[in-house]
């Protein structure tokens, strides 16, 4: 049993209402979220991938994303990939999850992307004020 079907097996609830979203995070090279989508565990992430492309202004130079993004679609809509760039978007969903926390608390899924919403316009302002600097210790 998964996660939610253990809880409504454990506590005798329903586990009807339960469904998981995905929050996909477009990040740049200077640490902003500058694309986001909150969708239902069906959707596909390349397809997802490619609609956030809409909202990013400017040109794309380089885009890296993980496996599940990974499709032909998506290589046409970008016009060049660079590997090192994958960390940078790792550590945006890593902060999402540390500062906001790793589930939605708003119950109705129009509420549930502005709360994803709020959550990326917030980590955007700690951004602003500044990010940690960080230096390989050489010893």
């Amino acid at each position: 049993m998964g996660d939610g079907e253990w809880q409504a097996h454990k506590h005798k609830t329903s586990n009807q209402r339960r469904s998981w979203r995905k929050l996909h995070l477009g990040i740049d090279g200077d640490d902003y979220i500058i694309a986001s989508a909150l969708t239902d565990r069906v959707e596909d992430d390349a397809c997802v991938a490619i609609s956030m492309l809409e909202q990013i202004k400017g040109n794309i130079a380089r885009s890296t994303a993980d496996g599940a993004y990974d499709s032909r679609p998506m290589y046409k809509a970008l016009a060049a990939s660079g590997a090192h760039q994958q960390a940078r978007a790792e550590n945006g969903m890593y902060r999402y999850k540390r500062i906001i926390g790793d589930r939605l608390r708003a119950k109705h899924r129009e509420s549930q992307k502005k709360e994803a919403l709020i959550a990326v316009n917030v980590i955007n302002r700690m951004t602003a004020l500044g990010m940690p600097e960080s230096a390989k210790i050489v010893v």
